[in-house]
């Protein structure tokens, strides 16, 4: 141990200033830290690895260097005594911690709860952002730490990992907001209460309380500006969540019936806010985008909102992320382009064929429920963008007619689907943006299939039957 000790601390002397972010040659030193069992050198090292990697679209290998600093603070032994509650660390070792360990340790929990929710795994995300809660409520010395601004991400963190599954609590939703909005305002720093009334907002809208979310998305406009706080907005939660808050109320205004004031809006995301982020927060950009493009589409825009999405998201991700990169929403970029240009333009014979051969390629059309819950709690859900894709396949007048039932039944299956999933329930709203984005290409589609049935019961009728 003491030997990599003297290597590891020979290597951050001589550590050349090109090379100090360079996460392959951190990686080493991480390394060397580790065999040592100094933990908090380690998990420094980690969290700053983890974040490199992270940034080039790589939460998995993130998840690999973060887990393995977590495993430094638990006990080498089967610990009868170790709480999994705590995420496996003993509670004798919890009372030990001084404030600069304690931080070290609820930041690894922060971290690995951010990666889970990045790779759509909303059990591991809540069960860590809940272990890092629990750290701070139970370690002694979470009383000494200076910057109480480390738990904030946790709030932040557990409100979106709700959008993973169809939640009926208000009660624990508003209590979650309450509390972050008390925390923040008494930490006084505009990053962080913003964020809050950007919760608070999303919260509102979420609920079918458009005019409350707007009241509220004003107050946290005259504290949010794009160019000072961007960066440190997204490096404290991931991404620029004020941003995404204005970028949502498009959907808001349309709701409320005002049309206008929702593409002005549109138009703000696009030349006043996303220019000024970092293109490389690929996952940013898309939730920015995510319910401008409908509106846009609805609007008779969709080969700008086509052009929008190829340059912030899709040309971004392809040259700015490491060959390997991953982003949750990656698997959305193609049907998205897919339905932007067959909503704009007469396609092209070879691009109606490549679409078809997606559309029907059992495959590449549907998405798990995670991705659906958390699309629709931001605009429309995924598989209503498979089902509108159908459709317009379906009523193409060069679309092969072997073909036409097919995309017919797949595009209502998938439609039905998606106006049960995000229908008012008798408990909660739903998810009112992503029902009526999905309820007109149900209703079209239904009134394809009372034709189709029409049309089949005369050519029996006509054959004697």
């Amino acid at each position: 141990r003491d030997m990599h000790s003297m290597i590891a601390q020979s290597m951050e002397t001589v550590l050349e200033s090109d090379l100090a972010n360079d996460y392959r040659v951190l990686s080493k030193l991480f390394g060397h830290w580790k065999e040592s069992g100094s933990a908090s050198k380690a998990t420094k090292l980690a969290l700053k690895i983890g974040l490199s990697l992270e940034a080039i679209g790589l939460p998995h290998q993130s998840l690999i260097i973060y887990r393995e600093s977590l495993d430094m603070w638990k006990s080498p032994e089967k610990n009868e005594y170790a709480d999994e509650t705590l995420g496996g660390v003993t509670k004798d070792l919890l009372d030990q911690l001084q404030p600069d360990d304690l931080e070290l340790l609820i930041g690894l929990n922060v971290s690995l709860g951010r990666c889970f929710t990045n790779i759509m795994d909303p059990k591991e995300s809540i069960k860590a952002y809940q272990t890092a809660l629990n750290i701070i409520h139970r370690a002694p010395s979470s009383a000494h730490i200076a910057d109480r601004s480390i738990i904030f991400p946790v709030f932040s963190g557990l409100f979106i990992a709700l959008r993973f599954s169809l939640n009926d609590d208000f009660v624990y939703e508003q209590g979650l907001v309450r509390m972050f909005l008390r925390e923040t305002k008494l930490h006084n720093d505009p990053i962080h209460f913003s964020r809050a009334l950007a919760m608070q907002s999303e919260m509102m809208a979420r609920h079918g309380r458009f005019e409350v979310a707007l009241d509220i998305k004003s107050q946290m406009v005259l504290l949010y500006d794009v160019h000072e706080q961007t960066s440190r907005m997204s490096r404290a939660y991931g991404s620029d969540r004020c941003g995404q808050c204005i970028a949502q109320s498009a959907l808001w205004h349309l709701r409320l019936g005002d049309s206008n004031r929702s593409l002005e809006v549109c138009k703000q995301v696009l030349v006043d806010l996303l220019p000024c982020m970092d293109p490389q927060n690929i996952h940013n950009a898309f939730l920015m985008l995510y319910p401008v493009i409908w509106v846009m589409k609805d609007n008779g825009m969709a080969i700008r909102a086509k052009e929008a999405f190829e340059k912030f998201v899709v040309k971004n991700f392809e040259t700015l992320l490491d060959e390997r990169g991953f982003t949750s929403d990656r698997q959305l970029h193609e049907p998205i382009l897919m339905l932007l240009t067959l909503s704009g333009i007469d396609s092209s014979t070879e691009h109606l064929e490549r679409c078809i051969a997606w559309a029907l390629d059992a495959k590449s059309d549907r998405f798990d429920s995670e991705i659906n819950f958390a699309t629709a709690s931001v605009g429309r859900n995924a598989n209503s963008i498979t089902a509108e894709i159908c459709l317009l396949l379906a009523t193409n007048p060069n679309t092969p007619k072997q073909n036409k039932r097919a995309l017919f039944e797949k595009g209502y299956e998938l439609a039905s689907g998606s106006v049960e999933l995000t229908r008012p329930k008798e408990s909660i709203r739903g998810m009112i943006n992503a029902f009526h984005q999905a309820k007109p290409v149900y209703d079209a589609l239904e009134e394809l299939h009372v034709h189709l049935s029409e049309d089949s019961h005369n050519r029996r009728t006509s054959c004697g039957f």
